[in-house]
């Protein structure tokens, strides 16, 4: 998926399939700048991390409660980036991940 400003390109994610689900994030030159994978021991927690490993976050959905869960399509995220020497781009771009990340795993997408 590509990320964009109203005027240019600032970063793209890419989704790749392994046994825990893993992606990729790249800034506006394609350097990767990030990677996201989910735990095996969690089904709502993704870990972020920068492109050396180190944990920079994480992106959660939280329980809403059952009457919400149940009866609507909302759904609610906690987004934490602990990177302070990233770009207001990469950040955005680690946003829109979660965005990725709410459609690919907990949006009912039979309907559609």
């Amino acid at each position: 998926m590509d990320v964009r400003s109203a005027d240019r390109r600032i970063g793209r994610i890419v989704r790749r399939f392994a046994l825990r689900a893993r992606y990729e994030l790249y800034d506006e030159m394609e350097r990767l700048f990030a990677t996201i994978v989910r735990p095996l021991t969690s089904i709502w927690t993704f870990q972020l991390a920068d492109a050396d490993g180190r944990p920079r976050g994480e992106i959660a959905k939280k329980w809403s409660g059952l009457g919400q869960e149940l009866f609507t399509d909302v759904d609610k995220f906690r987004v934490m980036v602990d990177a302070d020497d990233w770009t207001l781009e990469q950040k955005a771009v680690a946003l829109a991940a979660a965005m990725a990340i709410d459609f690919d795993f907990f949006e009912n997408n039979q309907r559609r």
